[in-house]
Formats: C-alpha cells, sequence, structure tokens
C-alpha cells in the first residue's frame, strides 16, 4: 500500500519518465531502498525529502506539498495482510479499532509480549 509520499514520489517519476532505479542512483540510494520508501514500509527521512525535491527541480509550492506528504506518511502505519491467517487479520484489525482506548498499562502488557516474542 502506497503511502501518500510515495503516491506523490511515483507520480512524479512517472510523469517525468524516471525510474526508480536511474532515480536511485542519482540519489546514492538503492532501489530497494526507494521502493520501501515509497510503499510505506520505511519512513522519508527530512534529507532524503529534500534530496528529492532537488532532484526534480520542484517549485517552492510543490516542495512544500512534498513536504507535508512526508509528514503525514510518517504518522501511519500499513500493515500488508497478504498471507496472514484469518485470525491474524482479525486481531490487527481489533488491534487498530482499539489501540486509541488502550491504558498505559495495557500498552506495557503489550510491549512486554512482544518484546518477550522477539527475543525468542
Amino acid at each position: 500500500m502506497l503511502s501518500r509520499f510515495g503516491k506523490t514520489v511515483r507520480k512524479l517519476r512517472i510523469d517525468k519518465g524516471v525510474t526508480l532505479k536511474a532515480m536511485a542512483e542519482t540519489l546514492g540510494k538503492t532501489s530497494a531502498y526507494l521502493s520501501a520508501v515509497e510503499t510505506g514500509r520505511k519512513n522519508p527521512p527530512d534529507k532524503l525529502v529534500r534530496d528529492i525535491a532537488a532532484f526534480f527541480e520542484l517549485p517552492k509550492k510543490e516542495t512544500e506539498d512534498l513536504k507535508k506528504a512526508a509528514q503525514e506518511s510518517r504518522s501511519e502505519v500499513n500493515i500488508s495482510m497478504m498471507g496472514f491467517s484469518d485470525a491474524q487479520r482479525e486481531v490487527a484489525a481489533a488491534f487498530a479499532r482499539q489501540f486509541s482506548t488502550l491504558t498505559e498499562d495495557e500498552l506495557e502488557q503489550i510491549r512486554g509480549l512482544l518484546k518477550k516474542k522477539h527475543n525468542n
């Protein structure tokens, strides 16, 4: 799923006829990294946003729009549910729906469970 920033950058690339590989080489990044940024798997750092704006020689208004898209994308978490079981999808959806209502204690319990799982 593309983030707003990813959609914006991908549209710029397509409109200008620039491949992901060509942009990556010019910016000194890997195609895999830029792809992860476009798809929202990685957040776009400020320097990358500035570098992309410079790469496309964006005017001030479009540069500001790109910065806003990056900021918005940083505040979102996207999880691809492809290949997950029904139970996993159900838990992820329930978690997303209830996230804002969780207490600090509940968040700490979840954090502890995930940390324990990660260390195994």
